[in-house]
């Protein structure tokens, strides 16, 4: 089936690329309600319109006593909430609303909530593992919305009144020693982590402050950064606002600290050797853990990401052509696509600090009906076996992620590989281990598609002197007694996955410089 529902009254069909909304609503009347069904092309224009149209069924001191829950809080925040608050606050409520009010108290008659409803939501919630201080922020949200609802005199009293909400628990924090930070330092330098972890430990700015730095805010010649402004992400969109409050604007010198007046000098330096003309770009590509839908225009969901809600980030702000988004192991897989050499098909393993994979039939990837074909890291290898990110066990992740590896050399990838050289008991034993996964994951999925295996990733750049043993292991488990199977190295052995989705942009700007050279030769 290629209509799929993402979040409730809205549904993305794969093949047409369209998202469905689902509108219901009663006669006045009375009598059964009313369906009716809109398409839209984007899922901000989906989730927009079904907003309207449930602030619009609010009435207007009508006097109609059918009013939901539901609807008032659709009402509630989008006509009394939004014109007031900032973007992060309106986000904020919108998801409480969406994935915990109106599912479990929505369809209440809102002249009939109970107080005794309302606690037992209060607590159901809390049992269900939310902590206190986020139920709490359910309790004062629905409060506010419904003392609303009484001076309206939609309602006589306040349900909420009388409930008690769970107590507010301080929380604990926990800091890094000098020893803790050098190290730190140590591990991101040369990373394009070292600026954002230097800026944070040495100057202490926020996350989000930190993300709207401009180089307007960096007096150079004084060695004095101005904290100005703040920027974060609300539903995919980039915010920039004020800082947290009056106090957090603020001027910090940097005078003296020789580590950050090197970073600041390195990154003066990197900026004048890198720059390049925007309008001279073909396009910009974004790759994620996670699945994308096949106009790389929204990231639908990523377990690693922790993004449960399809999702389209402001990038396309930023530059005057197409940005698009790519899963990381497709983008990687489309460097083998490009190759002369390449099979015609095959199937591609990214054995980075997440696993994914892809699926490549005559030198196109397929995407499978729901664009989530290729997923090998999900694939249950030991069942009830060890827990994948994703939640569920026995994932091959949970066995091929290569922070495994390099959790046993202190986070060095390179130097556990390279201990396994050295003959390191221990790293050797974990190797062995690690490719017997490996095979039995390559076994299993050449059986089912009886195609070539091609490995990339950070592990794959490294197999190379290990490949002969791979493969034995590999041949032990083929009941067809195939002795060399057809496993390879990629050919990109490091930034694939942002060399694949540059190569898209230049073989869609070399085959649209073909069909105009087509064009021209039919007029001429």
């Amino acid at each position: 089936m290629s209509r799929k529902t993402i979040m409730p009254n809205i549904a993305y069909d794969t093949q047409r690329r369209t998202y469905y909304v689902t509108m219901r609503a009663r006669p006045r009347g009375g009598g059964a309600p009313e369906r009716a069904v809109r398409c839209y092309p984007t899922l901000e224009e989906a989730i927009q319109a079904l907003d309207r149209f449930n602030s619009g069924r609010i009435p207007d001191q009508s006097g109609e006593r059918s009013l939901t829950v539901g609807q008032w809080l659709s009402y509630w925040l989008e006509q009394v909430i939004t014109p007031s608050r900032s973007a992060s606050t309106i986000h904020g409520y919108h998801m409480i609303i969406r994935n915990h009010l109106a599912p479990a108290l929505g369809g209440v008659p809102l002249d009939r909530l109970t107080t005794p409803q309302i606690q037992r939501y209060l607590n159901q919630k809390q049992e269900s593992g939310l902590c206190g201080n986020t139920v709490r922020k359910h309790y004062g949200l629905l409060h506010n919305a419904l003392e609303h609802a009484r001076r309206q005199d939609l309602l006589s009293r306040n349900p909420a009144q009388w409930v008690f909400p769970p107590s507010s628990t301080h929380p604990t924090h926990h800091f890094y020693d000098c020893d803790a930070m050098s190290r730190l330092f140590e591990l991101v330098s040369g990373t394009s982590l070292e600026p954002v972890v230097k800026l944070a430990g040495y100057l202490g700015l926020r996350r989000s402050e930190i993300c709207a730095l401009k180089w307007s805010h960096v007096d150079r010649e004084n060695r004095v950064i101005t904290i100005a402004e703040a920027r974060t992400a609300v539903n995919g969109r980039t915010v920039d606002k004020g800082t947290k409050n009056r106090s957090s604007m603020r001027r910090l010198g940097y005078r003296g600290l020789a580590d950050m007046e090197e970073l600041m000098e390195r990154l003066d330096d990197l900026l004048r050797e890198n720059h390049a003309d925007r309008d001279s770009l073909l396009g910009v590509g974004v790759v994620f853990p996670g699945i994308v839908t096949p106009d790389h225009k929204i990231l639908l969901t990523s377990h690693a990401l922790r993004i449960e809600e399809p999702t389209r980030f402001e990038y396309d702000k930023s530059f005057s052509c197409p940005v698009y988004y790519f899963n990381d192991a497709t983008a990687a897989c489309m460097v083998e696509c490009y190759g002369d050499d390449a099979p015609d098909s095959f199937l591609f393993l990214s054995l980075s600090n997440t696993v994914g994979g892809a699926m490549v039939i005559n030198k196109s990837i397929v995407t499978g009906t729901h664009n989530r074909s290729g997923e090998l890291g999900h694939v249950c290898v030991i069942p009830g076996g060890r827990q994948c990110y994703c939640g569920q066990r026995g994932h091959y992740d949970a066995y091929g992620a290569a922070w495994l590896l390099a959790e046993r050399a202190e986070g060095d990838l390179s130097r556990f590989f390279a201990m396994v050289e050295e003959g390191v008991p221990e790293m050797c034993a974990a190797l062995e281990e690690y490719l017997d996964m490996l095979a039995l994951l390559i076994y299993n999925s050449i059986a089912l598609s009886d195609l070539p295996m091609i490995l990339g990733g950070y592990v794959g750049n490294y197999l190379g002197p290990h490949l002969p043993r791979l493969k034995e292991k590999t041949a032990r488990l083929d009941i067809f007694g195939q002795s060399d199977p057809d496993i390879r190295l990629c050919r990109c052995k490091y930034e694939a996955a942002a060399t694949g989705s540059a190569k898209f942009f230049l073989e869609q700007f070399i085959e649209s410089v073909a069909q105009r050279e087509v064009r021209l030769e039919a007029v001429r």
